[in-house]
């Protein structure tokens, strides 16, 4: 459990920079949707692609966060039956 409470503030902190990021992206959408920069097509093309990379990115790091989780709970258990 030692490792588990060691992981907390860390897990705290990173929840934290996800939440300002995501505070900053869309502040800045907000502010070229103002400025109109986000109704051009090429821009809006840019951005599409963006986003299904950034979801095909998020994907594969699900994937490997439920793999490592996975191994993380053989490791613990098995380091229990000792």
């Amino acid at each position: 459990m030692m490792q588990n409470d060691a992981m907390s503030p860390q897990l705290a902190k990173i929840e934290e920079q996800q939440r300002a990021i995501h505070s900053l992206k869309t502040s800045l959408i907000d502010d070229l949707n103002q400025r109109g920069v986000l109704s051009d097509p090429e821009t809006q093309a840019v951005i599409r692609r963006h986003q299904e990379e950034q979801e095909a990115l998020n994907n594969r790091l699900d994937a490997q966060r439920q793999a490592q989780e996975k191994v993380w709970t053989v490791f613990v258990g098995s380091s229990f039956l000792r």
